[in-house]
């Protein structure tokens, strides 16, 4: 009976010895679609492309490639509780993640907020857009998946970051993945 609980110990250890590797390895991360394209810390330097009383949209410096794509943004929201930030993909799908732990996935500039648990309130958040071929888009939160559906029209083009009601942010990282044959 001794042998055998040894062995079960054995066992269980090499397992998760084997599991830490796997996940040190990335086994679990959220798939990208492709390599590093580009990549920046600040959006400073973005040109302003459009301003309203809720919104300010700062225009990004390379274009989207044709799907599929990954696009990663991690930045602290510092501003008041009712601000947001996000990304506008060629003028008509917003995806703001507000200071609240609230989420708009839309078509148009009202912002249309579910309550997202995975939003960190007083921390950096991840938003991670993966669209592929297909037009099918994922959106993870720190990565949790918050929404998924079909862009059909979604080509390459232009993307904004989006501000909603002021936001004071500290980027990490804005980064495109793509596969190294851009369509």
């Amino acid at each position: 009976m001794w042998l055998f609980a040894l062995l079960m110990t054995f066992v269980v250890i090499l397992g998760g010895a084997i599991l830490i590797i796997l996940l040190s390895f990335g086994v679990a991360n959220p798939p990208r679609a492709g390599t590093l394209r580009w990549q920046v810390n600040s959006v400073d330097d973005w040109s302003l492309a459009q301003a309203s009383d809720e919104f300010d949209f700062f225009s990004a410096p390379v274009a989207l490639p044709s799907p599929p794509f990954t696009l990663e943004l991690t930045g602290d929201n510092e501003g008041l509780a009712a601000s947001a930030w996000g990304v506008r993909l060629q003028n008509l799908w917003s995806i703001l993640i507000s200071r609240e732990g609230y989420l708009s996935v839309t078509i148009d500039e009202k912002p249309q907020w579910a309550e997202f648990p995975h939003i960190r309130r007083d921390s950096d958040n991840k938003l991670y857009l993966d669209v592929q071929a297909d037009g099918t888009m994922t959106v993870r939160i720190n990565d949790e998946i918050a929404w998924t559906g079909n862009l059909d029209s979604l080509s390459a083009g232009e993307w904004e970051i989006v501000h909603y009601q002021s936001p004071i942010l500290l980027w990490e990282i804005i980064a495109l993945y793509a596969p190294d044959e851009i369509h």
